[in-house]
Parts: C-alpha cells; structure tokens; sequence
C-alpha cells in the first residue's frame, strides 16, 4: 500500500510492503516516482533482508522499530494495530521523502 500526507502528496511518502512477500515489495518500491531514501524495519532478520531487497540493495539511512515486532503471545489483534499506528506516527514525525516499513505480520500489504 502507498499513502502520502502533507501539503503535497509528494512531501511524505511510504510504501508499506510485508517482509512475507520481498518480491512484491520489490516490485512496489521499483513503481515509486521517487527513490525510497528512508527505510524502518521490524527487528528481525527476515524484514531487514526484504527491506534491502525492496530499495535493490543499495545503502538506505535504516531505523529499526521495536513496535513492528511480530505479534507476542497473549497480544490481541487490536494491540498490534495499535503498536502499528504508534509506529506510523514516529515515521510520519521523522520521515523525508520515502520510507518503507516491512513487518513480519501477515497482513496484506500492497
């Protein structure tokens, strides 16, 4: 899914991709108008390694968000998409041009 905010629709943009499906994110990142230049990533190594892949392997300023963490036993679904909006809130705050999350959720993303 991509979604923009701002004045202008190109002052802020992400591309939300699942580390469950790097080839879709790939092919997603590759259709932006502009490169992604910021990248936030669940801390594992699954959405690191689909992060890399969707921006084609080249060195992107990375922040890794405790709150993309895969969802914990005893979490309810409502938990998790609050700790989802939470972290979109710290990207939308710190984010430049683009920035694309991958979590480890299965949830469909693009």
């Amino acid at each position: 899914m991509e979604a923009s905010w701002g004045e202008n629709a190109r002052d802020r943009r992400f591309l939300l991709a699942s580390a469950l499906r790097p080839e879709e994110a790939r092919r997603s990142a590759a259709e932006l108008p502009h490169p992604i230049d910021l990248v936030v990533t669940s801390p594992t190594d699954r959405a690191r390694q689909a992060a890399a892949s969707a921006v084609g392997d080249r060195w992107v300023f990375t922040l890794e968000e405790s709150l993309l963490a895969p969802r914990v036993s005893g979490e309810s679904g409502g938990d998790v998409l609050a700790r989802f909006a939470q972290a979109l809130r710290g990207v939308r705050a710190t984010s430049s041009v683009g920035a694309c999350s991958c979590s480890t959720r299965r949830a469909s993303c693009m």
